[in-house]
C-alpha cells in the first residue's frame, strides 16, 4: 500500500530548491562539499602487504587442528583464512574450505584457518578475549564444527598476524583470504565470499598467475573504493560538527551532500535525516532538513521502508507537527520487518499520541 501524499507534500518534493535556498547560503552543493573534501578524502596510500611480495612469517600461539605450518615450503601453495567464532560469512565459507581442501591435497595446497579479533559483549562494549579463554573458546567452536572445519586451525599470536598480515594488507573485514603460491609470494587477497577466489587459486596452482597484472588490478579498486568512500567519511564530518555546535555548517554539508552525492540514495539520505532528529535537542531547522530529506528518501523507496517512515515521522515530531508524525509511524509499524522492530515502533507510536494530546 502507498502513502496518499497531501498537495504539500508533493509540492515540497517536486521542488529543487529548497536545500540551496533554504541551507547552502548562494553556493552551490559541489562549493560547499568541496570546503570539506580535503579532509574527508585524504590522499590514497599503497597497502604496505600486496599481490607480489614476499608472503611474512606466519606466526601463530597454536595449531589447534591440522597438520602445522612452521615455513612456507617452495612448491606447496597455502590459503591463509582469516576468521572469528562470531563472524557468521565466516562460518558460513567453511564447508566450502574444506572442499577446496580435499579437491587440492594433491597438487600440494593447504588451507591454513587463523582465527583473529576474538571479542565479547560486555557492559562496557565490545572486548577482546585473549590468552587462555580464547584458546579454550575456539577449541570449543573447532570441536562444535569439527565435519565442516577439514583443514589446518590456528590461533593469531599477539597480534603478529593481525599487524604483519592484515592491517599491512589493508584489510578491514573477516573472512579475508589470501593465498601463497609455489614461490613465496602473496598472489591473491580478498574476502572469502568473493566468487573469484576459486578460480584464482585454479591459476595459482597451474602456475598460470601473472603476480604484476594482479597486483596493479587490485590497487587500482582499492583506489576506487576509496574515492567512493568519501561522501560517506562526508557525513561523518557533518555529524562531527553536529556534536561540536556548528550546526549551520553541518546543516549546509548535509544538504549539498543531499543534492548531489545522495540525490538518488535512499539510505544515504535517510542516514543523515535520523542523525539529526536522534538527539536530544532538535532546532527548527534541523528538523526541517530532516524531513525534508526523509520524504525524499521515502519517495524514492516507495513510501514503503519502515526505517526511513520512523525517520521522517520523527522530523514531524520535533516540528509539532503531530498528527502527521502519527500517520506516518502509522505506516512505519505496518511495514515493520520483524516483531521486535514492530514493537519498538509502536512504543514510538503511543509516545506521538501523547505528545498530541491523545491516548
Amino acid at each position: 500500500m502507498k502513502l496518499q501524499l497531501t498537495a504539500s507534500a508533493l509540492l515540497l518534493l517536486t521542488s529543487p530548491a529548497w536545500a540551496q535556498s533554504d541551507y547552502l547560503n548562494g553556493q552551490t552543493p559541489e562549493q560547499v562539499i568541496e570546503q570539506y573534501a580535503s579532509d574527508a578524502a585524504p590522499p590514497f596510500v599503497a597497502p604496505k602487504l600486496n599481490i607480489g611480495d614476499n608472503a611474512p612469517e606466519l606466526g601463530v600461539t597454536e595449531f589447534v587442528k591440522g597438520a602445522p605450518v612452521g615455513s612456507f615450503e617452495n612448491g606447496n601453495v597455502y590459503l591463509i583464512d582469516f576468521w572469528a567464532t562470531w563472524c557468521g560469512p565466516c562460518i558460513r565459507s567453511m564447508p566450502h574450505l574444506s572442499e577446496l581442501q580435499e579437491k587440492h591435497s594433491g597438487e600440494g595446497l593447504q588451507v591454513v584457518a587463523v582465527d583473529i579479533w576474538e571479542n565479547k559483549r560486555t557492559a562496557n562494549g565490545s572486548e577482546p578475549i585473549v590468552g587462555d579463554e580464547r584458546t579454550e573458546l575456539v577449541k570449543e567452536f573447532v570441536k562444535k564444527h569439527d565435519e565442516n572445519m577439514r583443514y589446518t586451525v590456528a590461533i593469531d599470536g599477539e597480534q603478529m598476524l593481525e599487524e604483519h598480515w592484515m592491517k599491512a594488507a589493508g584489510q578491514r573485514g573477516i573472512p579475508t583470504a589470501m593465498i601463497i603460491d609455489r614461490a613465496g609470494k602473496v598472489a591473491w587477497i580478498g574476502y572469502g565470499t568473493d566468487s573469484s577466489m576459486g578460480e584464482s587459486l585454479d591459476a595459482i596452482l597451474a602456475g598460470k598467475h601473472d603476480l604484476k597484472a594482479m597486483r596493479a588490478e587490485r590497487l587500482e579498486a582499492m583506489r576506487k573504493e576509496h574515492d567512493g568512500q568519501r561522501a560517506g567519511r562526508l557525513i561523518g564530518t557533518a555529524n562531527s560538527m553536529l556534536r561540536e555546535g556548528e550546526e549551520k555548517d553541518a546543516l549546509s554539508l548535509m544538504a549539498a551532500l543531499s543534492a548531489a552525492d545522495f540525490k538518488d540514495d535512499a539510505m544515504g539520505l535517510n542516514a543523515m535525516a535520523w542523525n539529526l532528529v536522534d538527539r536530544e535537542e532538535v532546532s527548527t531547522k534541523s528538523a526541517e532538513l530532516a524531513r525534508d530529506m526523509a520524504a525524499k528518501a521515502c519517495k524514492l523507496t516507495e513510501w514503503e521502508d519502515s526505517n526511513i517512515l520512523d525517520t521522517l515521522a520523527w522530523a514531524h515530531h520535533h516540528l509539532g507537527e503531530h498528527a502527521k508524525a502519527i500517520e506516518i509511524e502509522t505506516k512505519a509499524v505496518k511495514h515493520s520487518t520483524s516483531d521486535d522492530q514492530r514493537e519498538a515502533m509502536e512504543e514510538v507510536l503511543a509516545k506521538f499520541k501523547k505528545a498530541s494530546g491523545g491516548h
